[in-house]
């Protein structure tokens, strides 16, 4: 089900990640910790299940910004995900 405003608008929920000391570390460990990021999200979008890839991401070099799907469900986004990618972290 996708959810629309009362303006016929598609709503969707939007995420942001952001590395801390990114701009320190030297260009190689910056794209490592590119595709770290990606990994740790999308990891934790599954299990959550969730598909982060069917969303709308945009990649800022230091994190992202994730327009999810319109029909995700914002619970499991609000608690699952949030658990998930926290433990995907420690991990």
């Amino acid at each position: 089900m996708v959810s629309r405003s009362h303006s016929g608008h598609i709503r969707r929920i939007v995420t942001v990640s952001d590395a801390e000391g990114y701009s320190r570390l030297p260009y190689a460990d910056q794209r490592d910790l590119q595709n770290h990021m990606a990994d740790i999200q999308d990891q934790a979008a599954v299990n959550a299940r969730l598909d982060r890839r069917q969303g709308i991401i945009q990649v800022t070099g230091d994190g992202d910004l994730t327009a999810w799907p319109p029909e995700t469900n914002e619970l499991n986004l609000i608690s699952d995900y949030v658990r998930e990618l926290a433990a995907e972290v420690d991990r």
